[in-house]
Formats: structure tokens, sequence, C-alpha cells
């Protein structure tokens, strides 16, 4: 499972251009990279392809993770619409993954904000 979601995840980079960027800035493929920054290459791409009512529905039981989003998607131009740290779970256009429901099982908080361009 991991190795598809990694190969996934890989997918989606190079959907969104992110190896060429890298490739302009000097980086090969079998450098390691510190990652440092690269989170605004992700949100420039979400930002130019989504519609001026789009959406981004984000979702973590990392209350660190949660927090830093926050301040990079609002310091990246995204306007938070929603924010909570005890997500009911209660929004029809919300699926509920399995991580969410395992961490709900165990009455983990969710925490959830509601971005748009």
């Amino acid at each position: 499972r991991n190795v598809y979601q990694m190969r996934r995840f890989s997918n989606i980079l190079d959907s969104m251009g992110v190896y060429n960027k890298l490739r302009e800035m000097g980086i090969k493929e079998n450098d390691t990279v510190i990652a440092e920054g690269i989170e605004t290459i992700f949100l420039e791409k979400y930002f130019s392809k989504l519609s001026n009512d789009g959406q981004i529905i984000f979702k973590t039981d990392n209350a660190d993770l949660f927090n830093y989003s926050l301040e990079t998607f609002e310091a990246n131009g995204f306007k938070i619409i929603d924010k909570t740290d005890n997500y009911d779970g209660n929004d029809e256009f919300d699926a509920i993954t399995e991580y969410e429901e395992n961490f709900r099982s165990v009455n983990k908080n969710i925490n959830r904000m509601v971005l748009r361009k």
C-alpha cells in the first residue's frame, strides 16, 4: 500500500511540474533534498489550477502540521473559509478517509480547514 501511495504521489508531483521545477533549480534525480520551501511550489500550482470559487479541504490529526499548514496557506494567498480543531465529519461534501475513521475510533480530534483562492 505504501509503495502504491508513493508512486501515486510521485505521479502527482510530476503532473504538477514539481520535478521540472527542481531540475530548473539544479537538483538532479539522485540528489538528496531537504525540501524547505518546496510547499510553495505545490501551493503555486494549486493556486493557479483552482477556479476562483474552488475550495481545498485540508484535514489532519496532527495539530503541528495543521498549524504550520494554516500559516503556509495564508502566506501563499489562500483565504481560510472555515477551520476547526475538532471536526465532527458532518459535511455532505467531505469524504471520510480510512485514517480518519481509525483516529475517530480512538477519539482523536480531526483538524480541518476549508480554503479558497
